[in-house]
């Protein structure tokens, strides 16, 4: 399954974002200086965030296909 998570340096619930992280295959994560919150992204957060955009695309394509080869 994909993920991402925002980790933040002064989160409270960071120590359990970190042991989440252990549950997924490939996650990605934004690390920021701020709390419990989403940040304002820098370049390298906006490009994690594409990244993570275009593996999203890429498995709703590939399961589009399955759906369309299944109909025929």
């Amino acid at each position: 399954m994909t993920m991402m998570n925002f980790l933040g340096d002064k989160d409270f619930i960071k120590p359990y974002g970190i042991e989440l992280l252990k549950s997924f295959e490939n996650p990605m994560v934004i690390h920021h200086s701020k709390g419990h919150t989403i940040p304002r992204l820098d370049e390298e957060g906006l490009e994690t965030m594409l990244k993570f955009m275009d593996r999203i695309q890429k498995v709703v394509s590939d399961k589009e296909d399955i759906v369309v080869c299944n109909n025929n």
